[in-house]
């Protein structure tokens, strides 16, 4: 059996799903945009509504956020450490 034949028996509706045909927004801008929020006072509201200006059928607020926080979490990583007491001494 091939992978697309196993797919579609694990996962019925994996063919009906479709991508969006929504612009995403450019993530770069924005970022370099809030980082001079204090100078400007811009605020991710405002962003959304230049972005929505240009794409009338682009994404809402919500999913906007969401994008962002992606985003976000992309450019600073972070690894946890746990450090259990009395396990090492440094």
């Amino acid at each position: 059996m091939d992978d697309d034949a196993l797919k579609f028996k694990l996962f019925p509706d994996y063919s009906s799903v479709t991508t969006s045909s929504k612009a995403m927004p450019n993530m770069q801008y924005i970022h370099k945009q809030l980082q001079t929020r204090k100078k400007s006072k811009v605020t991710l509201t405002l962003l959304l509504e230049e972005y929505k200006r240009d794409n009338p059928d682009g994404y809402e607020f919500t999913q906007f956020r969401v994008y962002y926080g992606r985003y976000k979490q992309i450019l600073n990583p972070f690894m946890r450490q746990v450090h259990i007491g009395g396990e090492k001494l440094e």
